[in-house]
């Protein structure tokens, strides 16, 4: 539990000394491999996370925990068949898998196998009944009824990521410049990074300080010193926990905090189910509705979100003149 509670608090190669102080002590824990996998996994390092969870499948072969995450790291590694057998075999243990339906839809689509179109009402008669059958960001991809994407992002946002007490409780800022904070994982050499980079060079930085905080890999290059070199202050939180990042954004009183990942890879909504700041606004990486009662503004165009199609979002809908995507010049 040492290790789980390290991997849960962002601190990876600590969790993997406890979990392996753990098999040490028994060989045969099931949970320790699955656990150990899950941290191999977010650092990346998936034919060993593969392998950690096979172990524990090996140990206790209905684990549906072990088949789930071996299917995603299968499918993160584009070994879409082998992730597929994974989601069967969990849907033959428990049909009701969370998430596990339209995982499976979604890897089969992703290798053009459209063997299990017919499956597609069977998901949103699910999503529609409140239940965990799709990730939202995979949802988008199968249905294309807003209603149930809402549905669907507002039933996962209350099961993984419900409102935490909040850390900013109503308190009146009074700066000479409004404090922005830009939250991705994506600040160096990604699509991301080359279609923002001249918006924080452009920002009004007598009216604004910019604040990025980056909880990706620490990737140096040119692309993350120009970023670096742009903004007023740039904080590496890759090693951070949730809570200590909207800690972090509390304690500079940032005014605007930008989530700029929604519910793509990578992505950590939970900072912002702190409330650390003000207002919080999803933009640019994920323009589809977060579905969390903490996001305030989404921001797009008339052609991402047309007028009549507002109620669908959680978030209150502020439109840019042409295009919501901001380019580099």
């Amino acid at each position: 539990m040492l290790g789980v509670i390290h991997h849960q608090l962002w601190r990876e190669e600590e969790a993997l000394v406890y979990i392996n102080r753990a098999l040490q002590i028994n060989p045969q824990m099931a949970a320790a491999y699955s656990n150990k996998g899950l941290v191999l996994h977010r650092l990346m390092r998936l034919n060993e996370a593969i392998a950690s969870y096979s172990q524990a499948i090996t140990l206790a072969p209905g684990f549906v925990d072990a088949l789930y995450n071996r299917a995603n790291a299968y499918k993160d590694k584009q070994s879409f068949a082998l992730a597929c057998a994974d989601y069967e075999q969990i849907l033959k243990l428990d049909p009701g898998s969370s998430y596990c339906l339209g995982t499976l839809l979604y890897t089969r689509a992703s290798m053009c196998d459209w063997r299990s179109q017919h499956l597609l009402p069977q998901l949103a008669q699910q999503v529609a009944a409140s239940t965990r059958a799709s990730l939202p960001f995979t949802l988008l991809t199968l249905l294309d009824d807003p209603y149930l994407q809402l549905a669907c992002a507002r039933i996962y946002i209350a099961d993984r990521y419900p409102p935490r007490p909040a850390l900013w409780r109503g308190e009146i800022y009074r700066h000479q410049r409004i404090r922005i904070a830009y939250l991705s994982a994506d600040f160096h050499d990604h699509a991301t990074a080359y279609l923002m980079a001249e918006l924080f060079e452009l920002h009004d930085h007598a009216s604004f300080e910019i604040h990025v905080f980056s909880f990706g890999v620490d990737k140096s290059g040119a692309m993350r010193q120009r970023l670096s070199n742009a903004v007023t202050r740039f904080y590496d939180v890759n090693a951070a926990s949730d809570a200590q990042i909207a800690t972090m954004l509390r304690q500079q009183e940032i005014d605007i905090a930008i989530d700029l990942k929604g519910f793509t890879q990578h992505s950590r909504s939970a900072i912002f189910s702190y409330r650390a700041a003000p207002v919080q606004v999803n933009y640019l990486g994920y323009p589809g509705t977060m579905g969390a009662p903490y996001i305030d503004y989404i921001i797009a165009d008339r052609h991402i979100i047309p007028a009549e199609d507002d109620c669908y979002y959680q978030e209150k809908v502020v439109r840019l003149p042409d295009s919501y995507q901001v380019n580099d010049s």
